[in-house]
């Protein structure tokens, strides 16, 4: 027995490779039908207005740009600063006089303050 799911998984991987089938043949019939040249396309049988299409001239190569002249010879890089001396500190932190990791310290403030705690 057939199932509806199994009807529609078949319904749309035809679909899908009759999309692909005709996007490949669009694709070679474009490829192998040059423009014309000259179309012309007339308005009325009885009228003497028509429309020329013609095709436009591809334009020609624009130059090669010129050539990147070879950068100057490096001069001799500086000499690496020296290391900072050893600290006796684990992480090697400044030292909180330095202005760094002036932060304010935790007051016990936030969503802590307004709990309260029962026993």
């Amino acid at each position: 027995m057939v199932h509806a799911n199994d009807v529609i998984a078949i319904i749309v991987i035809l679909h899908l490779a009759i999309g692909v089938l005709l996007g490949i043949c669009i694709c070679c019939i474009r490829r192998n039908i040059p423009p014309p040249e000259t179309t012309t396309i007339s308005t009325d049988d009885n009228s003497s207005t028509s429309i020329y299409i013609t095709k436009v001239p591809t334009p020609a190569p624009a130059p090669a740009p010129a050539p990147v002249p070879a950068p100057p010879s490096p001069s001799p890089a500086p000499a690496p600063p020296e290391p900072p001396p050893p600290n006796d500190s684990s992480f090697n932190l400044p030292s909180h006089q330095s202005g760094a990791f002036n932060l304010p310290r935790r007051t016990g403030g936030g969503a802590s303050a307004h709990r309260t705690i029962t026993q």
